[in-house]
């Protein structure tokens, strides 16, 4: 049996449905390429980053703004935009920044980016109070952007994130509303979808998702 992680890329779709189609047992995890979601488990990306968004509104941000990954090829990116616009429905104007990046080179030009994303947003409307965003790495550059601005994360500048790599990878964690994806249920969700395939028991379609664990600010 497989279990593929990560499955990005939809020029890849058509090998998954193959070996899918073949009986042979193959579990993707994260970031299935469309047409492939029926196979994948992940987090529950849509409501994970609703409510992290919704934890922004409460704590009374108005005009929040999206840092993204530009890899729209991404299930679990294309979800947590989703996300996003789910909590601001009835929130106007929004802000979108959609940064290129390539995950395993968080590069120079990366921060740069994201500092000259946030300079051109509040020159156009200093109101902008909030982020969030899609990403860690994306999250540390905002806050080293703020850090320049003399803009105060936690009080003049709220952010929630994603956070993979622990609350020790930023500045002021504390200061953050934080997403922690459960790694080991997904992993063992995984793993009990490929045993059972391969057992021949009939098995649920995907997207199987995972609830991920929400950490407030403090304030």
């Amino acid at each position: 049996g497989l279990i593929v992680y990560p499955a990005e890329g939809d020029d890849n779709a058509s090998f998954f449905k193959e070996v899918q189609a073949s009986g042979f047992p193959i579990v993707l995890i994260d970031r299935a390429p469309r047409g492939c979601e029926d196979m994948v488990v992940l987090t529950d990306n849509i409501s994970a980053s609703k409510h992290a968004t919704e934890l922004l509104l409460k704590s009374g941000c108005r005009h929040i703004a999206i840092f993204g990954n530009n890899s729209d090829k991404a299930l679990s990116i294309r979800e947590r935009h989703l996300g996003y616009e789910s909590a601001l429905e009835e929130v106007h104007p929004r802000y979108e920044r959609w940064i290129p990046m390539n995950l395993d080179e968080n590069t120079d030009s990366m921060y740069q980016a994201v500092s000259d994303a946030l300079i051109a947003m509040r020159a156009r409307d200093p109101k902008i109070d909030g982020a969030f965003c899609s990403q860690d790495w994306l999250e540390r550059a905002l806050i080293l952007a703020c850090l320049d601005e003399g803009i105060e994360v936690g009080s003049q500048f709220r952010i929630a994130t994603y956070n993979d790599f622990g609350e020790t990878f930023f500045p002021y964690p504390r200061r953050l509303a934080r997403i922690e994806q459960q790694v080991e249920e997904i992993s063992r969700r995984a793993v009990e979808r490929l045993y059972d395939i391969q057992a021949g028991k009939p098995v649920e379609l995907g997207p199987i998702r995972v609830v991920a664990k929400i950490i407030p600010a403090s304030e």
